[in-house]
């Protein structure tokens, strides 16, 4: 039941790209420095990675990120994921040492739908004090029940959601001072149900872990020479296709 795709629990610069993290008991990825037992983490990457069906109780997310006491967990970004379909959140913070944590350009898409508890969210904050130092920005949230289950105080710690895109409910009235910006819309996926979250919404084409991104581009280098020696030059022409996102 405990069992997480990832875990974290010391350590500084560190990468975890393009991995598949699905399917397991508890959380998809997990930072949990135990308060300071473990020690502390610093220089986190976690990038173009696919989080998605994990958990099967309340609590159990895509990612967690969990830091109290002295095992502080500083310098994270979570860019360009996919995370989607987990349990009970996206992505859920607990405890408060931690900062300068960037979560820009993902996509979440039905967070929460396994469970029935009214704090599942795409984004969640297990209580006040968490989630300090944590930015949002230019993310899709296609929401399945809320953006975010409550801000707690954690807008007078430096957390916020900005310029992000948003299909759904926000958070539960009078609970969201750490939402700013948002734009309302559809991103129109072209096929969640297979993991396909390139959008047709022209409006959100910035946003997301594909935004500002050609899923597929080719680029010819043409009138090029080749050397052979004295024997004179052959021209060439390579192609390169190029892809992105995870």
């Amino acid at each position: 039941h405990e069992d997480h795709g990832i875990y974290l629990a010391n350590g500084s610069n560190i990468t975890i790209r393009k991995s598949n993290v699905r399917g397991n008991a508890a959380r998809g990825i997990q930072l949990f420095t135990q308060g300071g037992e473990y020690g502390t983490l610093e220089n986190i990457r976690i990038e173009g990675n696919r989080v998605y069906a994990n958990g099967h109780a309340n609590y159990e997310d895509g990612i967690a990120v969990n830091a109290t006491d002295r095992g502080t967990i500083t310098s994270v970004v979570i860019e360009r994921n996919l995370i989607y379909r987990n349990y009970y959140s996206g992505i859920r913070f607990v405890g408060d040492a931690m900062s300068a944590v960037t979560v820009r350009q993902n996509t979440f898409d039905a967070n929460g739908s396994g469970s029935s508890s009214a704090s599942r969210s795409e984004v969640n904050l297990d209580d006040i004090g968490s989630g300090a130092g944590a930015s949002f920005g230019r993310n899709i949230f296609n929401a399945g029940h809320l953006l975010i289950n409550d801000c707690y105080d954690a807008a007078g710690r430096g957390f916020r959601l900005e310029d992000n895109v948003l299909n759904g409910q926000s958070a539960p009235p009078g609970a969201g001072d750490c939402v700013g910006l948002v734009l309302q819309a559809d991103p129109q996926f072209v096929d969640a149900a297979s993991g396909d979250y390139h959008t047709r919404n022209p409006a959100v084409a910035a946003y997301g872990a594909y935004g500002g991104l050609s899923p597929t581009s080719t680029l010819a280098i043409s009138d090029a020479n080749v050397t052979e020696g004295a024997s004179g030059t052959t021209s060439v022409t390579f192609t390169v296709t190029l892809s992105a996102g995870p």
